[in-house]
């Protein structure tokens, strides 16, 4: 057989063997088809069935569930609660993923987990932009990470973590008397000197020396510089966030393990922010930033909006229902040595001020001092308003007269019948006259026992006075 013969039988072959497997093809296809068309109808139809509401569940579309949750507010999440029962539990659900706190801390930190544990163990807060960008879940980029920390060691140590286990480089610290040019920083730190007892001032704490670190770190592979301010406070970080910041905005606390909202109705659902300082050359800059990013700035309450669910009120605390607070997962956070009651049951009020000239518009001043004794372990904040109803501060009202007893008996205890008020017995403390023995009784975990009791009191009450007082 010739070559070419063989050559055209392999072809023919081929074209044989081709022409089977094309038939087989159309079969199959041909038996499959309606098949795949009425798969392709269903499935059509099955689309064509779904509402709103089958999208909103994590299953089966969790990218489409995950981008529709990504637009909403939380106006928008906790009106469709209360839509129906399928969706009631959607805002607990978004908790754990519209709401992450250590995404956010990556853009700072390497580890968000060592950054909290340090945190908790040094009784720092989180305050400022960051945390008006976690309520309101939104990144700015030119924003920066301000960390609020009691002056001394703690600070020293949180600024050493910065710099050995994060990687910043400190450079600038600017003392109080910096601050002439910059109102707003001068201002915090004019707050953050004040330390009061109940009834005197408290002597010796202008031993901590104030001031606020800056620490740059450079990413080499993207160009970006992260920054983070660490403010020193004299007194407690809580006050001086509660004092210092000039609108209701930015009035939000993270600690290691929550983030609270002082004022969440007017922040996030209205996008409307009070006054808390008179408008001045160290405030217009900030108010007008907040107004670029959508916030409405009013002076203060107008007659209509002042309710009962208002988070404009005489006299609040922390975490009280007004507040909106988020946990956060601690599972692999060291857990703080300060109990969360602490934060908790921090006291403060509003009072209006009026403007002084025609040219001026009055604002909220946010009042809370300190409230110590030798018989509490941590430091709280009360209103100490001389012109205010005593019977709507918890603590001078109701901690106060129990503490100064309480107080009296460990003294006399221990043989300080010439002291009359445990004051003088702090005052000592401070100046090293007075050292407290291990067996010394504190009473921090009776703090919320008594303020349930007080609530408890007050709605009781026939003349519930807080009813009709009004901010003055």
């Amino acid at each position: 057989m010739s070559e070419r013969s063989r050559s055209r039988i392999l072809d023919t072959a081929s074209e044989l063997e081709f022409m089977t497997l094309q038939d087989t093809y159309d079969v199959q296809l041909k038996t499959l088809q309606p098949e795949r068309l009425q798969y392709q109808r269903d499935h059509k139809q099955a689309f064509d069935d779904k509402t709103v509401l089958d999208f909103l569940s994590p299953r089966p579309h969790y990218p489409v569930f995950r981008c529709l949750c990504s637009y909403l507010g939380i106006a928008e999440i906790i009106a469709l609660t209360r839509t129906c029962k399928k969706l009631s539990g959607l805002y607990q659900l978004l908790l754990k993923t519209q709401w992450k706190v250590d995404h956010g801390l990556l853009r700072f930190v390497k580890s968000p987990a060592r950054f909290r544990s340090q945190m908790g163990q040094h009784s720092a807060l989180v305050s400022g932009s960051f945390a008006v960008q976690f309520f309101e879940r939104v990144t700015w980029e030119d924003s920066d990470l301000d960390i609020f920390v009691k002056g001394g060691a703690g600070a020293e140590a949180f600024g050493k973590y910065l710099i050995e286990t994060e990687d910043y480089e400190l450079q600038a610290a600017k003392e109080q008397e910096d601050y002439e040019n910059d109102p707003m920083k001068a201002e915090l730190l004019k707050v953050a000197s004040i330390f009061l007892t109940p009834f005197r001032p408290c002597l010796g704490y202008s031993l901590y020396h104030k001031q606020v670190e800056t620490y740059l770190r450079s990413d080499s592979l993207n160009s970006n510089v992260s920054k983070i301010q660490l403010v020193h406070t004299r007194s407690t970080p809580a006050q001086v966030i509660l004092r210092g910041f000039y609108t209701t905005v930015v009035v939000n606390i993270i600690s290691w393990n929550k983030a609270i909202s002082i004022f969440p109705l007017p922040s996030f659902i209205r996008y409307k922010t009070y006054l808390l300082k008179a408008i001045d050359d160290g405030t217009v800059g900030p108010l007008t930033k907040y107004s670029n990013r959508g916030w409405r700035t009013q002076p203060i309450l107008w007659p209509e909006e002042a309710t009962s669910s208002h988070p404009i009120q005489a006299t609040r605390r922390i975490g009280d229902k007004f507040s909106w607070t988020i946990t956060f997962n601690t599972s692999n956070v060291q857990k703080s040595d300060v109990p969360d009651t602490v934060l908790d049951h921090l006291c403060f009020s509003l009072k209006k001020i009026s403007p002084q000239s025609s040219g001026e518009v009055a604002y909220y001043s946010i009042q809370a001092s300190l409230f110590i004794s030798i018989v509490l372990k941590y430091e709280y904040t009360y209103i100490a308003e001389f012109d205010w109803p005593r019977d709507l501060d918890f603590f001078a009202s109701f901690v106060a007269p129990r503490i100064e007893v309480l107080s009296r008996v460990e003294l006399l205890k221990l043989g300080f019948q010439d002291i009359h008020r445990h004051h003088d017995a702090y005052l000592f403390l401070l100046q090293g006259k007075f050292v407290i023995p291990p067996s010394w009784p504190f009473y921090d975990d009776q703090i919320a026992t008594w303020y349930s009791t007080w609530q408890q009191q007050k709605l009781r009450s026939s003349d519930l006075k807080e009813l009709s007082w009004r901010i003055r």
